[in-house]
C-alpha cells in the first residue's frame, strides 16, 4: 500500500494560492482558514481605528492595515505567513 503525503507549500506558493476573501494564515506548510468572533473584529477594529487617528493627528510616517501578511519562521526553519488583526507599518517599507 502507498500512501502520499501532500507536500508543503513555501511562502510563495501560499502568497500566490491564498484566497483573497477571509483570513488565512500557512501553517506548517498548509493554507488554515482563521476565524474570529465579532467581539474579537470589534476589538481589532477599535485598535485599527485608534491607531490609525493618533497617526494622523501627530503626522507620522506609518500606515496601519488590517490586510498585510507576514513571514515569519519557527526555531526549526520553518516558513509560516501570519496575518495579524492590525499591523502598523513604515509607509517606506511598503514601497
Amino acid at each position: 500500500m502507498k500512501t502520499y503525503t501532500k507536500p508543503k507549500l513555501t511562502f510563495e506558493q501560499f502568497l500566490s494560492q491564498c484566497p483573497e476573501e477571509g483570513l488565512y494564515e500557512l501553517v506548517d506548510g498548509e493554507i488554515i482558514e482563521a476565524r474570529a468572533t465579532r467581539n474579537h473584529d470589534d476589538v481589532a477594529d477599535f485598535i485599527l481605528f485608534s491607531f490609525n487617528n493618533e497617526i494622523r493627528r501627530i503626522n507620522l510616517n506609518y500606515v496601519v492595515k488590517n490586510t498585510v501578511v507576514f513571514r515569519t519562521i519557527t526555531g526549526d526553519g520553518t516558513q509560516q505567513g501570519r496575518k495579524p488583526d492590525v499591523s502598523v507599518i513604515d509607509k517606506d517599507v511598503l514601497k
